[in-house]
């Protein structure tokens, strides 16, 4: 839950208007954004196959303050994560 007073990042101390516009920009070109995580306590699944952890509630987080939805997506290692990276996009490569 985002603290009372902050409901959008439009709502951030600070935030300008140049920013804004850069993140409504992007909110335009994309649907969703991927967001990586190594399989550990940060993203893990359960026995029903949900995934579970901080990373799923940090997702959850920015959807709620960007109002687009942020995917977690798993990765087995290190190289996985970086070719995501530098591809634009992350491969799922477990569950």
């Amino acid at each position: 839950m985002l603290c009372t007073s902050i409901r959008s990042y439009r709502d951030i101390p600070g935030v300008t208007e140049e920013e804004i516009a850069a993140i409504e920009a992007l909110k335009a070109q994309r649907g969703s954004f991927s967001y990586g995580s190594g399989s550990s306590t940060e993203a893990f699944r359960t026995q029903d196959q949900r995934l579970m952890g901080f990373t799923p509630l940090f997702c959850k987080l920015l959807l709620d303050l960007f109002g687009i939805p942020f995917v977690p997506e798993v990765v087995n290692d290190w190289y996985h994560l970086i070719n995501g990276v530098n591809e634009g996009t992350f491969k799922k490569v477990c569950g």
